[in-house]
């Protein structure tokens, strides 16, 4: 029986950022998915993915209602935003994301911060690093059950 592959979406106005991230994340083995904002709920429906890339921006302006939108339909989805400057997770708009980057052509940083998402939706698990300090997802391995005494 084949193993559904993981599947990031990504989702950004800039077809060139879309093709990068592409690059990267599929040689590690993700499934890629991609699309503009104005097509990221669909996408998001249709490939229901493991985790999602958005960069809100969309037509001079910042839609932070497509974030709202995703997280109000799939609450366990977890979001990443990938923007060109830094901005605070404590900022209302950025609020629902379950992180955030700057974007950039060195990508080296971007599959370490996806794995780490992925590694947090494992319940029960612990993700164990590779000798560089990147989770390595196939790697994961069960986290020790709580005592009875620490259970609440």
């Amino acid at each position: 029986m084949d193993e559904r592959k993981t599947v990031i979406a990504i989702i950004d106005e800039d077809s060139g950022v879309r093709h990068l991230y592409s690059l990267e994340l599929s040689d590690r083995g993700y499934e890629v998915v991609t699309s503009d904002v104005e097509s990221a709920e669909e996408l998001i429906a249709r490939s229901k993915p493991d985790v999602a890339l958005l960069d809100p921006y969309e037509g001079m302006e910042y839609r932070w209602d497509i974030l709202a939108e995703i997280k109000g339909r799939n609450a366990e989805l977890p979001v990443l935003i990938c923007l060109p400057f830094e901005m605070s997770m404590n900022d209302q708009d950025v609020g629902p994301a379950d992180g955030c980057i700057i974007k950039s052509f060195d990508v080296s940083g971007l599959a370490s911060k996806v794995q780490s998402l992925l590694a947090m939706q494992a319940p029960g698990r612990v993700p164990v690093e590779d000798e560089h300090g990147e989770i390595v997802r196939d790697k994961l391995v069960p986290r020790a059950p709580m005592p009875k005494d620490q259970k609440e």
